[in-house]
């Protein structure tokens, strides 16, 4: 056992090894294998498995969805996910980026609205963030949202919208207000992907993924649909960009590669003998074993 969990947490992470050992058949990973790669990534299905057993969101407040669990079981089931490979894109935007923001900055009819709807697998969400000329500058979006009584018209591109055509809400940046710093006139909003006006169009990726540029014409969307308050949007948005860069699950799935890395090596030979008995590689192996720890 690992001294750093308790007892408790020990048991929780054999329970979700046991789900993960059942549900992760090496039939569905091949079946996983044989989509392309945003597809693959994207289970529906599996998350709706994860949801009927409380676990999306279970970190969260009971009276939005979750199960006033400990942060620690949300890292260890989210350490295990990454082990396993486990196909959680269907879940993971809504539940990290877009639910942290409302939890933080949405009003109280938005969290009863969409939080259990999130944890329950209702609904998938899709990023829209990225611009033509906005790209490690995420201040410095050109697409527009301006307000028309109760709505606001949206007009702009939004590129690498990677899950656009598996989810049916979009979480999109805006610029307010264009007459003020860029960091200050930024707002966000919540976009069906179906409204009148949105279009896109696909591109392929070097991994054999799938890629959307996604067109707003004249989208018209409810104020209720804005989270947080109007021109507070960088603030919004660097709630959802930390929670991304939380990064628990990969480092757990590089560690499953490296792995799997080192047992082709022993069974593997090259000039006679196994590939692991090579000192350079050995070496390297033992760099990426420091590196992912």
């Amino acid at each position: 056992m690992d001294m750093r969990f308790t007892p408790e947490q020990e048991a929780w992470r054999h329970e979700v090894r046991a789900f993960l050992k059942q549900e992760m058949t090496p039939e569905f990973e091949v079946e996983l294998e044989s989509q392309d790669y945003t597809t693959s990534t994207t289970s529906v299905p599996f998350s709706k498995k994860l949801a009927a057993r409380g676990w999306l969101g279970m970190s969260w407040p009971r009276k939005y969805g979750g199960q006033d669990r400990p942060f620690m079981d949300q890292a260890i089931l989210s350490e295990e996910m990454g082990y396993f490979r486990a196909p959680t894109a269907a879940h993971s935007f809504g539940l990290n980026q877009v639910g942290t923001a409302m939890l933080y900055h949405g009003t109280e009819e938005q969290k009863l609205n969409w939080l259990p709807k999130i944890t329950k697998q209702q609904v998938v969400f899709s990023q829209a963030f990225t611009e033509p000329h906005a790209g490690s500058d995420s201040a410095a979006i050109e697409t527009r949202a301006i307000q028309d009584g109760d709505d606001y018209v949206l007009n702009g591109q939004k590129i690498f919208c990677t899950s656009f055509h598996r989810s049916q809400m979009m979480y999109v940046t805006t610029r307010t207000d264009p007459n003020v710093p860029k960091h200050k006139g930024i707002s966000l909003f919540v976009v069906p992907v179906d409204a009148p006006g949105v279009s896109s169009s696909r591109g392929l990726t070097i991994d054999h993924g799938r890629e959307n540029t996604v067109f707003l014409d004249n989208v018209r969307v409810p104020a209720t649909n804005m989270v947080g308050r109007p021109n507070q949007g960088w603030n919004v948005m660097m709630t959802s960009l930390n929670m991304e860069r939380t990064g628990l699950e990969p480092p757990a799935r590089n560690k499953r590669d490296l792995e799997d890395l080192i047992e082709y090596a022993k069974t593997h030979h090259r000039h006679g003998r196994p590939i692991i008995e090579d000192p350079f590689l050995r070496y390297r192996l033992a760099e990426c074993a420091i590196e992912i720890e």
